[in-house]
């Protein structure tokens, strides 16, 4: 499984939309990805399949759903995308997302709650 170090993260709300990201550096050819869902659709949005999470990659390709299974550990993200998602975002289908730290007890509380809720009750 191909690893990506982390040495940035941010999570939370902005604007209606919760997002997790995760990011190598801060440079714009540093890998990053995002999570992210909006708290409310509308009708557009459920006719062209947008009524769910989407992943960013750096180079601003966007997927809609797509991931298969996620676990997030102490210092780490194990990330399961579906082949659709992979090819779409031009990135592996299984990697793992190494913190380049432990986040402080409230931010891997609100990493954790914002990544269950972007992730949970949404199609593949």
């Amino acid at each position: 499984m191909q690893e990506l170090r982390a040495s940035l993260i941010a999570c939370g709300e902005t604007d209606g939309v919760l997002f997790a990201s995760f990011a190598e550096g801060e440079e714009p050819e540093d890998f990053c990805l995002h999570f992210q869902r909006a708290r409310q659709h509308d009708e557009q949005d459920r006719e062209l399949g947008m009524d769910t999470y989407c992943l960013v990659t750096n180079r601003g390709t966007t997927h809609y759903g797509g991931v298969a299974a996620a676990a997030l550990g102490p210092r780490q993200l194990e990330v399961f995308l579906t082949s659709g998602a992979a090819g779409r975002l031009g990135i592996p289908d299984s990697f793992v997302i190494k913190l380049a730290s432990t986040p402080p007890p409230e931010l891997a509380s609100t990493l954790r709650a914002v990544l269950g809720a972007a992730l949970t009750e949404s199609r593949l």
